[in-house]
């Protein structure tokens, strides 16, 4: 299985000054379609829950997996109120290959460790749970090349003690909160370039 690292800066992050330029008239050209920031929440049995969400950047689909590829970008997209850190050193993303975090969930400090069991790149990858606040997490990665640039979809299967009570009350409410806070810093991270076209 072929290894791959995120080592590659963004080539596409550079900035947009109007004082830098001369011309007089900015001509502004539509950006690529895009698609909606989605998340829903699904009950998939008794017990699962499934949380789905798609973001489109317009960024080249290598670049946009080799970020999410490198495990030390994860403390980037987390709320601060997690106080998420990563406690494995020197993490190479493959498969087999495990992590361990430390978090706090409602001030109660955890050490979730999880599994890459699927390794796909540049198309996906799977985490999975093996200790944690969950009965089951199982979050798949999907990447695909759309309108010039690239879709990522997250698919999260999961089950919590105390069933749907413990869920509608806690846990879907801070999902939501938390995907929310990652699309907000991934839209930051891969903004829109600017496609103003300076003209004399």
């Amino acid at each position: 299985m072929t290894q791959r690292a995120a080592t590659r800066t963004n080539p596409f992050r550079y900035p947009h000054s109007a004082a830098a330029c001369s011309p007089k008239i900015s001509v502004r050209i539509p950006s690529p379609p895009r698609s909606p920031v989605v998340t829903v929440v699904t009950k998939l049995n008794r017990t699962t829950y499934r949380l789905s969400t798609e973001q489109w950047f317009p960024y080249p689909l290598d670049d946009v997996f080799d970020f999410f590829a490198d495990a030390s970008n994860l403390e980037k997209i987390t709320p601060p109120w997690l106080n998420f850190t990563i406690l494995t050193p020197d993490v190479i993303m493959r498969e087999g290959a495990t992590i361990d975090y430390r978090l706090k969930l409602k001030g109660v400090p955890i050490i979730w460790r999880t599994e890459i069991p699927v390794w796909d790149p540049p198309n996906r990858f799977v985490d999975n749970q093996l200790q944690g606040p969950y009965k089951k997490w199982y979050h798949r990665h999907l990447f695909e090349a759309q309108d010039g640039g690239t879709l990522v979809k997250d698919i999260i299967d999961y089950i919590v003690p105390g069933g749907a009570v413990i869920n509608k009350i806690f846990v879907e409410p801070d999902v939501r909160k938390i995907f929310r806070h990652r699309q907000q810093r991934l839209a930051y991270i891969f903004p829109t370039p600017d496609t103003s076209v300076q003209t004399t």
